[in-house]
This record gives structure tokens, sequence and C-alpha cells, in this order.
């Protein structure tokens, strides 16, 4: 599309400073939430006992001792929660943080040994690229003395607050690409319908849940949106002046994006779509340029992930038991419009919905489909096939449903004639898409920058659980659906959701959060066993009891995908109390 604004404001290049600045706030407050500390220890051995001795091995090969690297490996299913030498899931839980899946990365670098140059991560679910990169800051940042680095794991659990550091300087990493994230946003929207378009575009992507939650997760998600909207800026250049220099950068940008995610290669269609354009519009775009941009995606994709081209069927194998057992919607959710009702969490009820009528509109166009409409469309469809449950696997489709949304806002205030008119209608419409997700990411704000519930309800069973109380739960602690328990001063009993053994056990307490009683979509509550035990056990009006305490997590459950509920889940604490036997 061609920019039809040439009366810009001469400090608008200011734009993406202000939107990288905004970005950093965003991602600064509560980046500490749910990470290692002396409290939560205290939590776990609340009697004074030492750490845990945990030999050297077992730390530097943890994927072959553990069953978040030894089930996916081995193609069991996670069946089997207890590490191959008996080392259950629950010892580590004071020195990770309460989100599931960032410790992930510290024990994928414990697998490597730069100094014999093993750079092999031996755990292939994931891209390394991102792993890679965390590492490098890591390393960079103990040279200068801001964190403390040893295979010595007893170090961290003794002082939690090293462990902490590397959980934020990870996070900080993330944050740093958020921040180029809406700066890129917002020259990609300029470069589409000029300034106010590239205004509502950074501005819609700062305030959605979808950024204000991922900014604060050290994972790959956002980095990939980043190079994601990179691509699309620099196809953006291709499809207006096609030259060799942004047939380049666009293909190693779309490499990059890959190699942080693999759902990122589906913004290879953005590039092929962009040569497309401009060799049908005649404007010098030349076939052996695409096929060189191809050939540097794929380049920068196994230079950023080597291990997993030389183990390549170890990854397909992965891929196909992610496909099988988490990404399955059910019967009650049609695949096609399972990332609609995720983006609809995530980006507010208007901005998915505006961008539909935006695709509608250009696409009855009687023409060529415009790059972003082509593209968000094929990207959907992609999208859609994968099916996962989780809000940051969008992130990649989030562009284009923003984009598309801001492309429709801009429109309309173009075709006014008065400049007050134009800026008027672009700031109402900016208005309209911002409104109904701003409530939802500034209470996610105001929960990561709280203390976190399951630290709440640690507070709350150290102070009212009687030592040796007899307490059940569905399975073996995990930090991340369960609040710090000291599993020496209490009798644990793991009951699954069989309710019968809660009745034949007869414990004193029942310990949970609202995470162990939905599916991953959200979109249905609890079927078959969990059912059950929720009606039959924890609803049982004459046994249970639910205990609250200050800022337990209770409030009116929303539909949204899980990864939207790590920071604020429900805890549920029950006590029973029960009859006595005649």
């Amino acid at each position: 599309m061609s920019n039809p604004d040439h009366n810009q404001s001469k400090w608008s290049w200011l734009a993406p400073l202000f939107f990288a600045g905004m970005a950093l706030v965003v991602g600064v407050i509560g980046i500490g939430w749910g990470v290692p500390s002396m409290e939560r220890n205290r939590l776990y051995y609340s009697l004074g006992q030492d750490a845990p001795e945990v030999p050297r091995e077992i730390v530097e090969n943890s994927w072959k001792h553990f069953p978040e690297f030894g089930w996916l490996d081995d193609n069991k299913g996670p069946e089997n929660l207890q590490g191959k030498e008996g080392f259950k899931r629950s010892l580590f839980n004071p020195i990770r943080s309460y989100h599931p899946d960032e410790y992930v990365v510290f024990k994928t670098l414990a697998n490597m040994n730069p100094g014999r140059l093993d750079f092999d991560p031996k755990f292939y679910a994931w891209p390394s690229f991102f792993i890679y990169l965390v590492a490098i800051v890591l390393k960079l940042c103990s040279v200068v003395g801001l964190v403390h680095l040893t295979t010595d794991i007893k170090h961290y659990f003794q002082h939690p607050g090293d462990m902490a550091r590397l959980y934020l300087i990870g996070r900080g990493v993330v944050v740093l690409f958020g921040m180029g994230s809406v700066a890129v946003m917002y020259l990609v929207g300029k470069k589409l319908k000029g300034a106010r378009c590239g205004f509502v575009a950074a501005a819609v992507l700062l305030a959605s849940p979808a950024f204000v939650v991922n900014t604060h997760y050290m994972t790959a998600d956002l980095p990939m949106m980043c190079f994601a909207l990179l691509t699309i800026l620099f196809c953006l250049h291709i499809a207006d002046k096609p030259s060799k220099r942004w047939y380049l950068l666009a293909g190693a940008s779309a490499g990059l994006c890959a190699g942080m995610k693999y759902t990122g290669a589906v913004i290879l269609f953005t590039l092929v779509y962009a040569h497309v354009l401009a060799w049908i519009r005649q404007k010098g775009a030349r076939h052996k340029w695409l096929g060189l941009s191809l050939l540097l995606a794929v380049a920068c994709f196994c230079l950023m992930n080597p291990f997993h081209i030389l183990r390549f069927s170890k990854v397909l194998r992965i891929l196909s038991w992610e496909s099988e057992y988490i990404y399955q919607p059910g019967a009650q959710t049609s695949w096609l419009l399972i990332p609609g009702r995720i983006l609809l969490c995530g980006l507010g009820v208007a901005v998915p919905f505006m961008a539909l009528a935006g695709l509608l509109r250009f696409a009855l166009a009687k023409r060529l489909p415009d790059l972003i409409v082509a593209s968000g469309f094929v990207v959907y469809l992609a999208m859609a096939h994968v099916s996962s449950p989780f809000l940051r696997h969008y992130l990649v489709l989030v562009p284009f449903v923003v984009l598309l949304a801001s492309l429709l806002v801009a429109d309309v205030s173009n075709r006014l004639s008065s400049a007050r008119g134009r800026r008027c209608v672009a700031i109402i419409g900016g208005l309209v898409l911002l409104v109904p997700c701003l409530p939802t990411s500034l209470g996610m704000l105001s929960d990561f920058a709280s203390t976190n519930v399951r630290t709440r309800g640690g507070r709350f069973i150290a102070e009212h659980f009687e030592k040796g109380s007899k307490v059940a739960v569905i399975a073996e602690p995990w930090q991340f659906d369960c609040p710090p328990l000291d599993l020496q001063k209490y009798k644990l009993i793991v009951t699954g959701y069989n309710s019968d053994r809660v009745k034949n056990e007869k414990p004193n307490w029942f310990v949970g959060t609202s995470l162990q009683f939905e599916t991953l979509y959200g979109f249905e509550g609890p079927t078959g066993d969990m059912k059950r035990f929720r009606d039959e056990v924890l609803r049982n009006e004459q046994v249970a009891k639910r205990l609250s305490f200050v800022g337990d997590g209770q409030r009116r459950r929303r539909p949204w995908p899980q990864d939207m509920r790590y920071v604020r889940p429900e805890v549920l604490i029950y006590r029973f109390d029960w009859p006595e036997e005649q």
C-alpha cells in the first residue's frame, strides 16, 4: 500500500523511541514476579533443614534423568513425573520461577559444556537460538559481576537471590525484544498508511494483554514476534521498491524468526508473496533474489540450531508427540475458531473484529490482495491448523491482526478532507481498539507487580497447618500448580483425581490451584474424573470447607488461554472435617 499522508509531523521520528520507552516501562513493572527468594526457601524448608544434595552429574546431564527431557526424547509420554534416579520434580521447586517453562532454559544450558566445545542442548522441543542468546547475555553479565554462574546447584538453593538474578536477566532479554517489537510495529504502520496508522498499531500492540503477558516471560515467543515484524517491514519494501538488500534482510529475519520458534516459519509466506506482488507489478523483482533470500533464511535457521539439524529425527518425534498430546481442541471447539477465540482474549474484543472487517473490506476490493491481507489470512489458517491452546504460540499472527484493524482505522480517517477530522477519527478509532483490552492489561500488570498468590498461599499453609498434618494433592507438587509446601513437615498424599482415595485416606487438608481443574484451552470446565473429584470431594460441604486468605486469587473465572492464567491462578486450600467412625 502506498502512503497517502505526505504531511508527516516533524517530530514523528521520535515515535519509535517513545513506544520503545513505554514498552520498557511495561516490561520492568513486575519483572521479578514469582522468582526464587529467601521467603520461598523458608516456606519449603520451614523446619530449618539443609538444602538437598544433588549430584553434579544429574544437573549436567538432566536430559538423561528428568522427565521434562526424557519422555520427550524417548517418546514415552509424560506419565512418569519422577526422574530415573529417584529425584522427584518437587526437589527443584525452590529454585524455579512460578512459570512452568522458564526453568527449562537453565536446564538446557546445564546440558552444554562450552569448555569442551559441547553446545548441544540435548533438548529439541524448542529451537536453541533463544537459549544461546540468553547464555551469551548471562556470560557477559557474569564477566562484569552482575551474576554468579556455577554448576554447583546447591549454591542456588542456599542463595536463591543469585538464581533470581538469572531469571531477571533472561526476562530482561525479552523486554528488549518487546521494545523492538512496538518500535518496528510503528514503522510498519507508518510504511503502510502514514504516521497515524503507525501510532494506532503500536499503541494497540503495547496495550494488549498478549504483549503485557509475554513481555514478562523468559520464553522465545516475543523475540519471535519481533523478527516477524522485521520481516514484514522488509517485505513491504520488497513489494514497493524491490532490491537485493531488502530480500537479504527479509530472508535473514525470517530465518531468525523460525530459529526462535518453529511456528515462526510461516512468515516465509509473506516473503514469497511480497516477491509475487513486486513481480506482477513489474517493479524489477528478480527471481534469483528470492532464491538467495530463501537460502539465507534456511542458513540462518541452521546456524542458530545446528544440533536440531543433526538430530532431525528427534525433532520430528517431539513435534509429533506435541501434536498428539497437547494440540487437541476437542469436539466442542472447531479448529478454525481457536485462533480467533484466543486472540479475543489476547487482544481484546474490538481488535479481532475490526481486523476481520478490515480483511473483508480489502479482500473484496477488485484487485490483487494486499500483502498484509493475504499474509494475515494464510498465517491464520496455518496457526488454526496447529490449534495450540496457548496465546504465546499465536504471536506470529498478532502483528497481522493488529495491522488489519489499524489499517481500517487509517483508511477511514484518510478519506476525510480536513486534517482535524482525520486526527479525530484516528483517535476515536484507536480508543475503540484500546478500551476493551486496557482493563485486562492493567489488571495483569498489577498481578505481576504484587506478591504472587502462590507465595501468599504458602504463607497461609505455614501459619495454619500443624506439623504432621496429612495434605492431599493431585500430583507431586510442582511450583507452577501448587503453593509452596514443606514436604518434610507434612505427610503428603498424592490422590490424582481419585475421590475414593481421599475418602479412604481422610487427609486433614487439600492443597492445589485452579490450574489443576481446567482444560488447557480454558473454554470449557473440567470433565470426567477431574469434574467428579471436584464435585464429590471439594464441593462436599458436609466435609470440605474452602479457606480464604488475603489476595488468594478468588475472582470471576474467565475463559482465558492457560498462559494468561500463569501469574494468578486461584489457590485452593480446603480443610476436611471427617465424621467420626461409629
